[in-house]
């Protein structure tokens, strides 16, 4: 159908009144923001590449054009969405599982900084007509609507049950009982006591050590409670691993605080 056609086509399907507001000069950005939301919506809005489902988001709000570094960073943290180096090398090394249609769009890796020069630039992926690329944006540069976010999309019963770490294999459990939202941290106590999945430091130190065979499904999603392991000065700060910016870290939680479904106990597996 030619050009002619088409809008011949046009005109008889919307009326003759819609179809002169279309045309009508004075509607042209009205018009135009209406066809790139047309356009945005009809990407698509998620992806697989290699092993990993991705949900592709946006970060502008409407009528938006562009926003600036920072405010992609505040608003990609609101949301969850804080992709790193190691995912976008991930996409880079399966960039021929990326959707065609994709190539219009550019992906933005807000917590993979440059660590020389400038760390304050960050990364994109950009398609450069013959493939997808690698390019640092300084962080006052302004991130135009068709940038797009990547979330690992988590299926909430694809958590495992077990992992081996090192020369050790843990079995991984939820110490909430049936329609508990959260419990206070003596009680989770009582039940890693009774559940013999009362680990200590040397554990926690072992899991950080070989941190990189923690399943990568886990990030974000387990906080990892050694309540055999204390805080030196206050008895009741118990040792918790969990997964921030890049890697797995330490930190210390009180055991009158309440600890909740992402919070997870592990006991040594036998034999």
């Amino acid at each position: 159908m030619g050009t002619l056609r088409k809008l011949a086509h046009l005109r008889e399907q919307l009326g003759e009144k819609r179809f002169e507001d279309l045309i009508n000069p004075e509607n042209t950005g009205k018009v135009k923001r209406f066809c790139d939301k047309l356009f945005r919506d009809s990407l698509p809005q998620e992806m697989t590449v290699g092993d990993r489902t991705y949900e592709i988001l946006g970060f502008h709000e409407e009528g938006e054009g562009s926003v600036d570094g920072q405010t992609v960073v505040r608003r990609v943290s609101e949301i969850d969405a804080n992709p790193n180096k190691e995912a976008g090398e991930h996409l880079l090394k399966h960039q021929h599982q990326i959707p065609v249609e994709l190539r219009g769009n550019t992906f933005v890796f807000t917590n993979w900084r440059r660590d020389y020069a400038n760390p304050g630039d960050i990364c994109t992926i950009h398609w450069n007509g013959k493939h997808w690329m690698r390019q640092w944006q300084w962080i006052g540069y302004q991130f135009r609507n068709i940038s797009r976010i990547l979330r690992l999309k988590q299926e909430e019963d694809a958590l495992p049950t077990e992992m081996t770490v090192g020369d050790r294999t843990y079995e991984i459990i939820n110490f909430l009982e049936d329609s508990e939202e959260s419990v206070r941290g003596e009680a989770m106590v009582a039940r890693a006591t009774i559940g013999y999945a009362h680990l200590g430091e040397k554990h926690g130190r072992h899991l950080l050590e070989h941190q990189d065979e923690i399943p990568i499904v886990l990030r974000d999603r387990v906080v990892f409670v050694f309540t055999d392991w204390r805080n030196p000065d206050h008895n009741k700060l118990v040792s918790c691993v969990y997964w921030h910016a890049d890697h797995w870290r330490q930190r210390w939680d009180n055991l009158d605080n309440n600890f909740h479904s992402t919070d997870r106990i592990l006991r040594l597996k036998k034999g």
